[in-house]
């Protein structure tokens, strides 16, 4: 019987994304945190299907829908997001090199940027 774990908040009072969860028939089971937000998950359907997601969550605001709130969330990527903020990979170690990238090509965005604006 698997139990219920109960919602956590971060420091903003946003709910944290569970450590396992159920959607759309797949199961979701987290494995590490990464630098920068980024989290590995590994994704399973059955006994014949895993894979693990390079996923960095983002926030929602709370809203109000059909007179229900719902609360501030992390939330993981959607579909329309993946490749952006999702990437599927068939190992942990690709997932951690996929990451690395990530971050290289984040700081090299970054320096360009700042050059540009000064004009060099």
């Amino acid at each position: 019987m698997k139990t219920e774990e109960l919602p956590k908040l971060d420091k903003e009072g946003y709910l944290l994304l569970p450590r396992e969860f159920e959607d759309k028939g797949f199961s979701f089971i987290f494995i590490k945190d990464l630098d920068a937000d980024w989290k590995i998950y590994q994704k399973n359907k059955g006994k014949s299907f895993r894979i693990f997601e390079l996923v960095k969550p983002a926030k929602q605001k709370e809203f109000v829908i059909g007179g229900n709130i719902v609360p501030k969330k992390w939330q993981y990527p959607s579909s329309e997001s993946w490749g952006i903020r999702g990437f599927s990979c068939f190992t942990i170690s690709e997932c951690e090199s996929r990451h690395k990238k990530l971050l290289e090509d984040t700081e090299k965005n970054r320096v360009r940027r700042e050059y540009e604006r000064k004009g060099l």
